[in-house]
């Protein structure tokens, strides 16, 4: 394997930094999947099958945590040309089946089963990064199989460690069958981590081949068998890298005379300029006759009329623009632009004026000599149109490509299908600035005009170039990354801080949670009455978690652990009354351990009392005995310092005992500070009740809704998109940077790297009541591009479009 990029390292560098965490939540997940069959069934058989799975999973947690970033590190190293599927290949020959132990060839179905399952999972976020890293790995295509990070690598060496660590192949078969949801959902952020990466390191896409479909609302019928899979035609629409378009015989004048191309508004078929865009580059263009430049010369004549009779009017242009700037960001119509419309003078100069705009595609087309280059220039406009059609976009966005258009319109000239290549300096310029844009929602907020003023120098430094270059464009594109990686600098220490704390606060919760279940499974738990199993499996549970994390590798630190065996001992009356000495021993060290342990987490001391005051109830009637031998001694008599507490306590019923998962992650009033939940713990449906005080101590501990619940809202909100979000009473675009893997906390990154983290109740209320609305995410220019094409086009609320047109790709 060739020595990868830098870039290409630090992203390996990356996924070897997440990779335990990965696992150890994936293996997390697929212990509670576990749990539950043995809970519920009735077979011993399929339970003792459970409770070996998901016990093997705990025993081997720590070892394959450790193990996983030097399994996939050899896998980068070398490259992993080998089989991706299993480690025993499939045949399909019976002579070969012969000599394949028939349990060995079902395990290897077992995991093929797994991959199949894991691809749709994370097919969205695979496919943009696939599309990037073929382009970082000097591909012009996108070839899936170059992609190291692809599922099957990650999943194999997994499976590897399975193989390497558990002998009994039943057991490694129910780990795969629980493997495929917990994998797919870690690498489907993962996968969204690493593009968005190379994203910011202006590494582009690499091209799709895609098949045009003349009726995408039509029936489908395939022109070959090879194509039955897919119902897809045998038009090919030429990006970067795709195999050129076979070209009808008539393309050069079917359905249109050159005298058509020579207008402002060309009357053409927009079937025809499918067909140019889908053909070769390479392709002789036929001359322009001398029809074509009479009717250029008219056309031209009537725009100098147009140009002469225009009268602009700016204070009617500022009037319209600010006719809705009372209302909401959120509420005020979409204001329609296109490349006919006025805009401000202030702004764009003699730009503004439609009609020069106008002048510039018509002299372009005056000077044009084959037939090609108008058909470009007409392309240009459509983009243009189309761009500014854009509802996702705010509308000064929108003018700003409008204004740039004649810039653009003097590299068509030389290059007509210059739109098609993904990584041309002027397609990039204007996806850089409209990705740029989702990050605000008020035209007429400051932080707004900030990020439109250096993008309006920057155009206008293009329009006033008589001659343009595409390096023009990307010196421009440099300029404006420049200013935004000096803004997001700023922001990126907050931010990191915010998502830092959000983190670590589900690593111990996660901790705390196999903690809980490690004390499930002790043998005295089953004499613990319940207001004790609510306190070890809570509030406690997350100290030893959050000692565990303080100090990695130390077996118990501060003998957090070890205090168990002393807590659950002291109040076994029957035992302590025949060797009080033995508690008198223990009892000081064991409460300053607990109370020094509470006092890491920061919790409020009182919501602990009830607790401890139970707690020295049970001690009482050993120190009853104590203190009546000591009055006795010195002849005195008093009444006892607790009340008595006459019934022994039952222990917890096996329901109390259970141990499930936390609802959601505990966080300390430094996290709450850090991650932004005070703004939104307001909003808590129950008022006063916040879900992050230390657990009440009471008769039995409350059950916990299953972590599997997911509201439906909040089920399809994926991580990078955009969201208005109501705050304070103000409208803000926020970005959604980070769920917890069970989808019970959420944080948003709004402008400055303000955080805003909630529940999952919190932000289903938000849904329902419309403060949280989702913007949508899209690539602007590839969209447009497809409507000029022909191509169904996405809707900007949904998926990305590569999502959209997935019927209409094809990788080579």
């Amino acid at each position: 394997m060739n020595e990868p990029s830098p870039l290409l390292q630090r992203c390996f560098s990356e996924v070897l930094d997440e990779s335990p965490r990965l696992l150890g939540r994936c293996l997390e997940a697929m212990v509670q999947a576990l749990i539950g069959p043995q809970q519920r069934t009735a077979e011993v058989l399929v339970a003792d099958g459970s409770s070996a799975a998901w016990s093997g999973l705990m025993r081997h947690r720590t070892v394959w945590v450790k193990a996983y970033p030097v399994r996939l590190r050899e896998a980068f190293e070398r490259g992993d040309d080998g089989a991706d599927s299993a480690t025993i290949p499939l045949q399909t020959d019976s002579a070969h089946l012969a000599l394949v132990d028939e349990a060995d060839y079902n395990e290897q179905i077992e995991f093929k089963r797994m991959l199949q399952q894991l691809q749709p999972l994370v097919e969205q976020e695979l496919a943009a990064l696939d599309a990037r890293m073929s382009s970082l790995v000097g591909l012009t295509t996108v070839h899936a199989d170059r992609n190291p990070l692809r599922p099957s690598v990650m999943a194999r060496e997994v499976y590897r460690l399975m193989q390497g660590s558990e002998p009994d192949r039943e057991v490694r078969m129910r780990w795969l069958r629980q493997l495929a949801v917990p994998l797919g959902v870690e690498l489907r952020q993962l996968y969204a981590d690493v593009a968005l990466r190379l994203q910011q390191a202006d590494v582009q896409e690499a091209g799709y081949r895609v098949r045009l479909v003349s009726d995408p609302t039509g029936p489908r019928v395939p022109d070959t068998p090879d194509d039955s899979r897919y119902g897809l035609t045998t038009e090919w629409f030429d990006l970067p890298g795709a195999e050129p378009a076979p070209v009808p015989d008539d393309v050069s004048d079917a359905g249109f005379g050159q005298a058509d191309l020579a207008l402002a508004r060309s009357p053409v078929d927009p079937e025809v300029y499918h067909r140019f865009l889908a053909e070769p580059a390479a392709t002789p263009a036929p001359a322009l006759t001398g029809e074509y430049h009479r009717a250029v010369e008219r056309a031209w004549s009537e725009l100098q009329s147009s140009l002469a009779a225009y009268r602009h009017d700016e204070a009617a242009l500022l009037a319209q623009r600010r006719q809705h700037a009372h209302l909401p960001a959120v509420d005020r119509p979409s204001r329609q632009v296109s490349t006919e419309s006025p805009l401000m003078q202030s702004v764009w100069g003699e730009f503004a004026n439609p009609h020069v705009r106008s002048r510039t595609l018509l002299s372009l087309k005056r000077q044009a000599r084959r037939q090609d280059q108008p058909m470009g220039l007409d392309v240009v406009r459509l983009l243009v149109n189309q761009v500014a059609r854009d509802p996702l976009l705010l509308a000064p966005v929108r003018e700003a490509v409008i204004a740039l258009e004649p810039a653009l319109l003097k590299l068509a000239v030389d290059d007509p299908r210059y739109f098609g290549q993904v990584d041309h300096p002027a397609r990039r310029l204007i996806e850089s600035v409209a990705q740029r844009s989702f990050r605000f929602n008020d035209e007429f907020a400051t932080d707004f005009q900030s990020f439109l003023r250096p993008v309006a120098q920057g155009f206008t430094s293009l329009l006033e170039r008589a001659e343009v270059e595409p390096t023009d464009f990307a010196q421009v594109l440099s300029a404006l990354q420049a200013g935004w990686a000096l803004l997001d600098a700023r922001e990126h220490e907050q931010r990191e801080r915010s998502l830092q704390a959000a983190r670590h606060a589900e690593e111990r919760q996660n901790l705390a949670d196999a903690v809980v279940r490690e004390l499930s499974q002790r043998p005295d738990i089953d004499h613990a009455p319940a207001f004790l199993v609510e306190f070890l499996y809570g509030p406690w549970a997350l100290v030893i978690a959050s000692a565990a994390l303080e100090s990695p590798g130390v077996p118990d630190p501060h003998w957090y652990r070890k205090v168990v065996t002393d807590l659950i001992w002291s109040i076994r009356r029957d035992v302590t009354l025949r060797m009080p000495a033995r508690l008198f021993e223990i009892l000081p060290g064991m409460l300053q351990t607990l109370r020094s342990g509470l006092a890491r987490l920061a919790q409020d001391g009182a919501a602990h009392q009830p607790f401890f005051d139970t707690l020295m109830r049970l001690h009482e009637p050993v120190l009853r005995l104590r203190r009546a031998r000591v009055r006795r001694t010195l002849g005195e008599t008093a009444p006892p310092d607790y009340p008595v507490l006459t019934d022994v306590l039952p222990p917890a019923s096996a329901e109390q005992r259970l141990p499930r998962p936390a609802e959601q992650p505990w966080l300390a009033p430094a996290e709450l500070a850090a991650t932004g939940f005070e703004d939104t713990l307001a909003l808590e449906p129950v008022p006063g009740e916040s879900p992050w005080t230390a657990p009440v101590v009471s008769a039995a501990p409350a059950v916990s809704a299953p972590a599997a619940a997911v509201h439906t809202d909040t089920a399809r909100l994926v991580e990078g998109e955009w969201f208005d979000l109501l705050s304070g009473g103000e409208w803000l675009r926020a970005q959604l940077v980070w769920a917890s893997a069970r989808g019970t906390l959420f944080m948003f990154i709004s402008r400055g790297g303000r955080s805003h983290s909630m529940t999952r109740r919190t932000c289903d209320r938000l849904l329902r009541e419309r403060h949280l609305r989702p913007v949508g995410r899209r690539d602007v220019v590839l969209e447009a591009l497809q409507a000029v094409a022909g191509e169904p086009v996405a809707s900007g609320h949904e998926a990305p479009v590569t999502a959209e047109v997935a019927d209409s790709l094809e990788r080579p």
